[in-house]
């Protein structure tokens, strides 16, 4: 492991653009994160999807990024409908709300779930304001052990399932 400084990344904070959204794509690897496992029962495994060359299984973090940019996706389109004041996007809204937006409902407890069994424990202090005083954590400039993904994404690359499609800004789901 080594250590990360946490910064604000505006790009990522930011509204859906070409530029962003290539930045959040750019998080997947090719495959979107899902892997070929040859021989599947030698690792106890239920049954993967089946693809045409065999089992294809989901890697947990790729999935929960994601469930996250499904989620940035969705805001930004409630944000821009409300501040328009549009009702063109009342049949997604009781879609996301209703019996079929089960993605996104599913998206928010799947992230609760990961938080709780892997959340980071680094302690964090509130910014330092101008005026001196200090109330506000934002999570900036704290060191946190950051786990080494090479590998992880060299694996991936090497197993994965290369037409899965166009990464975490997918127009299906």
């Amino acid at each position: 492991m080594n250590v990360q400084t946490f910064e604000r990344n505006s790009l990522y904070a930011s509204r859906p653009s070409p530029e962003s959204d290539a930045a959040w794509n750019a998080l997947l690897p090719e495959g979107r994160g899902f892997v070929y496992v040859p021989e599947s029962e030698k690792y106890s495994l239920p049954p993967g999807e089946k693809v045409f060359y065999g089992e294809i299984y989901s890697v947990s973090l790729f999935h929960q990024l994601h469930c996250l940019g499904q989620l940035r996706k969705y805001y930004w389109l409630l944000v821009d409908g409300v501040k328009s004041n549009s009702t063109s996007l009342k049949p997604m809204v009781e879609g996301l709300l209703g019996p079929s937006g089960e993605h996104v409902s599913h998206c928010f407890d799947y992230l609760r779930q990961t938080l709780q069994c892997a959340g980071d424990m680094t302690l964090e202090w509130p910014r330092k304001e101008e005026d001196g005083s200090r109330f506000a954590v934002d999570g900036w400039v704290s060191d946190h052990k950051r786990h080494v993904l090479e590998n992880l994404l060299t694996t991936c690359h090497r197993t994965s399932l290369t037409n899965a499609g166009a990464g975490i800004i997918s127009s299906t789901t």
